[in-house]
């Protein structure tokens, strides 16, 4: 079965669109809000996952994440921040990356979890 997401247009740059939506690409709904950048001609580069609170969300997709992938590794880039990539873990077909990006402070962390596929660096 096929999911289907709405998608709010935000920004159209160098053949690149992102689009804003509230609905999960699948039907999980962690999240509060997705975002989806989609070349021109590569088609899906990235999507984004924003959960503003990880105490109140309706699932835990980290918990997730680390059953199917392992544990991560530090992100180096950002302060706070894992990351699985596919030259270390086995991702699924066509990621090339997945992280996540802590913000906030206790009580109220954020989370801002990236997607990266193969086509995000020649994403046109």
């Amino acid at each position: 079965m096929r999911h289907f997401a709405v998608l709010e247009h935000l920004s159209t740059k160098d053949g690149r669109t992102t689009y804003l939506s509230s609905q999960a690409p699948d039907t999980s709904g962690y999240a509060d809000s997705y975002y989806y950048v989609i070349g021109s001609t590569t088609g899906l580069c990235a999507v984004s996952a924003a959960v503003n609170n990880v105490r109140t969300s309706p699932g835990s997709i980290l918990h997730t994440l680390t059953e199917k992938y392992g544990l991560p590794v530090k992100d180096e880039s950002t302060p706070w921040g894992v990351i699985w990539s596919a030259d270390q873990y086995t991702l699924d077909e066509d990621l090339e990356s997945i992280r996540v990006v802590f913000s906030g402070a206790e009580p109220e962390v954020g989370i801002m979890i990236q997607a990266n596929y193969i086509s995000a660096q020649s994403c046109r």
